[in-house]
């Protein structure tokens, strides 16, 4: 499985599918074109497509640092253990690579996140 670059926020890709997602709000609610639709996100319980790829990103890192997802995902991120005691020892922080390999490393999801 090739897990998708974070290129894929950019406006060009997302523009077409936040276009369907408002399509499909206003459908449910059989509003207008021109009708404003924030309210009929917030009645949905919905986010934006941007949002939700940010969102379900963050959500798989969490589980990657609680443990509960798979392993493949423990390969892409490692966690970051300080070498003495801090207060933010606590705190689930990421380690992100050096850039030094790659111009296109910054486009993926084991350096986006730690970021995030």
């Amino acid at each position: 499985m090739a897990f998708p670059t974070i290129a894929m926020l950019l406006p060009c890709t997302i523009k077409p599918l936040q276009m369907i997602q408002n399509a499909a709000a206003r459908l449910v609610f059989n509003e207008p074109k021109r009708a404003h639709i924030t309210p009929l996100f917030i009645s949905l319980h919905w986010l934006l497509v941007a949002a939700r790829i940010k969102f379900t990103t963050l959500m798989l890192a969490y589980r990657t640092a609680s443990g509960s997802a798979t392993t493949y995902f423990h390969s892409l991120l490692r966690t970051y253990i300080p070498s003495r005691s801090l207060k933010s020892t606590s705190e689930r922080h990421f380690v992100v690579p050096s850039q030094r390999r790659t111009k296109s490393l910054s486009k993926t999801f084991s350096f986006t996140v730690p970021g995030w």
